[in-house]
């Protein structure tokens, strides 16, 4: 189900959104002419005795699912305005330096042209991802640890056996199940971190609200733009160093609670 609608709001930003006080048929046309045309493209890579998958991913939804083989298996659907268009796009892949790599190549566009390619990747949940995406929908669940580099796009991370290390453009973020610990830097978007076993560490947030809870170390917030601020479950400190405007709201604390002078409680 989180797919399907992922796989919606992509369109939507795409301008179906205009078509949703049209008829049915208007409807499935507007989509049909998002993905003029499409084809498909299949990459398997031997990731024996390789820790770590670095993936550049262009215009797309992505997901990255861990298991428990020893290759990597990548799916891509490109979805085009053009035949020439969806032909010229590609899935490289490479290794070497105990790194295997998967590049995703679009041609550029003009005017009303569009092409993306929508990726599904599956990895050994033993190694790492390091993941570059400029636009789209994303998720990875079960992997070893994640860092990504987002530019605009919903983000959900889950089920990670060690750090997350997120830099987001635009989007809403869910991080959740993590052992390690977690630092995101975002400039717009709400931010949902659930059950960490480490420490949260957000050291700018531009605006879009934070929230974060069942965190067994310190939680961290060094400058929010803007939106509220809520924490539960902090088994460290809970420090807010700047925070420009929304409400700061905390409860089940076990370490200190520093927050700006005119945020706190009377």
């Amino acid at each position: 189900m989180k797919s399907q609608i992922l796989g919606f709001i992509l369109l939507a930003g795409t301008g179906t959104w205009a078509y949703a006080a049209t008829s049915h048929h208007d409807a499935a046309r507007a989509v049909q002419e998002r993905c003029r045309q499409s084809r498909q493209i299949a990459v398997t890579m031997d990731a024996h005795g390789l820790p770590q998958l670095e993936l550049n991913a262009r215009a797309g939804s992505l997901r990255v699912q861990g298991g428990d083989g020893t290759s990597i298996q990548a799916r891509g659907t490109v979805c085009a305005s053009s035949a020439d268009l969806a032909g010229d796009a590609m899935l490289r892949s490479d290794h070497g330096g105990g790194t295997a790599r998967l590049n995703v190549e679009l041609p550029s566009t003009r005017g009303t042209a569009y092409v993306r390619m929508d990726l599904v990747v599956e990895m050994p949940r033993g190694m790492t991802l390091k993941l570059d995406d400029s636009s789209g929908d994303l998720s990875v669940d079960d992997v070893a640890a994640v860092t990504v580099n987002d530019g605009s796009g919903g983000l959900r991370l889950s089920n990670i056996g060690g750090d997350v290390d997120v830099d987001d453009g635009s989007g809403d973020i869910e991080i959740r199940d993590i052992t390690g610990d977690v630092r995101v830097r975002d400039s717009s978007g709400d931010i949902h971190i659930r059950r960490v076993h480490g420490a949260v560490t957000i050291p700018d947030d531009g605006s879009g609200d934070i929230r974060v809870a069942d965190v067994e170390r310190d939680v961290l917030v060094r400058n929010d733009g803007s939106g509220d601020i809520v924490a539960a479950g902090v088994g460290g400190d809970f420090t807010v160093e700047h925070d420009g405007s929304g409400d700061i709201r905390y409860r089940d604390v076990k370490g200190q609670v520093r927050i700006p002078r005119s945020k706190r409680r009377h």
